[in-house]
């Protein structure tokens, strides 16, 4: 019978040691957590709101002008509310200007053409002043 009774301690001895192992993990992991209290004050609200993401407009508009070109002056600022009619973009027209140039350069070369053209047609009486007449 001693040999039961040493193999009873033993076993004994094994879950004392397990319950007590259990019994500091419990602790450890369950313990209450400090607290700092807070009392709750009536006061203003903040405004403000600071985070990531992505903002999207509920309407948005796809803005191009009639012709290509180089933008020299944005005109609004983003978010600035704008009206119909409203310019947003000044665009670089020297060279618009410059072919405004020459085709008032070909009207009047065109114009001293003519004029030449009636001025020979009348002094020869034959020539034709315009392509109808031919």
């Amino acid at each position: 019978m001693s040999r039961i009774k040493q193999w009873t301690w033993t076993l004994l001895k094994a879950i004392l040691v397990v319950a007590l192992i259990a019994g500091v993990v419990y602790q450890w992991k369950f313990s209450p957590l400090a607290v700092r209290s807070h009392t709750v004050q009536r006061g203003g609200i903040v405004a403000e709101v600071m985070g990531t993401g992505t903002l999207e407009a509920r309407v948005s508009a796809t803005i191009s002008p009639k012709i290509a070109g180089r933008v020299v002056e944005i005109l609004v600022d983003q978010g600035q509310r704008v009206t119909v009619g409203d310019v947003l973009v000044r665009l670089d027209d020297d060279e618009l200007n410059q072919q405004v140039a020459i085709a008032d350069a070909n009207v009047d070369a065109a114009k001293g053409n003519r004029t030449i053209e009636d001025g020979q047609g009348s002094s020869l009486g034959d020539f034709p002043t315009s392509a109808a007449q031919r």
